[in-house]
């Protein structure tokens, strides 16, 4: 049983990118997600022409660069696996949809993002783990100078009461312009395809805070 201080401080490795702090929660969570996305493929019709490890790799590059960003708080790890399920269901939901639109022969289709089609499925890939840090980079990039000092303060492991007396403004605003530019950005990498606010305040919210 993992206890909560010990959650927490692996919750903070991944926000602080620490490549062995990702590399275990690949391991850990991704037949977990892969179980999942299997069987929404059945559901769907689609798991003879879709490879779930496709789809698991962008959940999971996904949740990390967002987590990394300190968007999301979690209260214990229910809710990190409940998180992780609403991603997957919106990826596939945005797949199948996708695919009835274009009518598509289902024997010519592709996978859901092919920038995963070069990562193995093993649990400890590199890959992924590389693909993360430049990602978190990419991310911090292309914020502005104010959403940038929100991300660096959240990476640090920041709350929301203290950035807020730091920066001498409201603290569910400040985490909602951050959350705005994380859902613009990933939206421009093709991170994101069905980005929606309440998606990760539903699993997080300022008055479950730790930090």
């Amino acid at each position: 049983m993992v206890t909560r201080s010990e959650f927490e401080v692996a919750l903070q490795k991944l926000r602080d990118g620490s490549p062995d702090a990702v590399a275990e929660f690949v391991q850990h969570y991704q037949p977990f997600i892969r179980r999942a996305v299997r069987r929404g493929l059945t559901r769907s019709g689609l798991r003879s022409v879709v490879d779930s490890s496709d789809i698991c790799q962008s959940v999971l590059a996904s949740f990390l660069v967002r987590m990394a960003a300190g968007e999301f708080e979690f209260r214990d790890q229910k809710s990190v696996e409940n998180l992780l399920i609403t991603i997957a269901r919106r990826r596939l939901g945005m797949l199948v949809r996708h695919e009835t639109a274009q009518g598509r022969d289902r024997r010519r289709l592709m996978s859901l993002d092919s920038r995963w089609e070069h990562v193995a499925p093993a649990s400890t890939d590199p890959g992924l783990v590389a693909e993360v840090s430049d990602l978190l980079q990419q991310v911090r990039s292309r914020m502005t100078d104010d959403e940038r000092r929100l991300f660096d303060l959240r990476r640090s492991g920041a709350g929301w009461d203290t950035i807020s007396q730091t920066v001498h403004e409201n603290p569910v605003a400040l985490r909602k312009r951050l959350s705005r530019a994380l859902h613009r950005i990933c939206s421009e990498l093709d991170l994101d395809h069905e980005s929606d606010e309440s998606s990760s305040e539903d699993e997080s919210s300022p008055d479950n805070e730790q930090t």
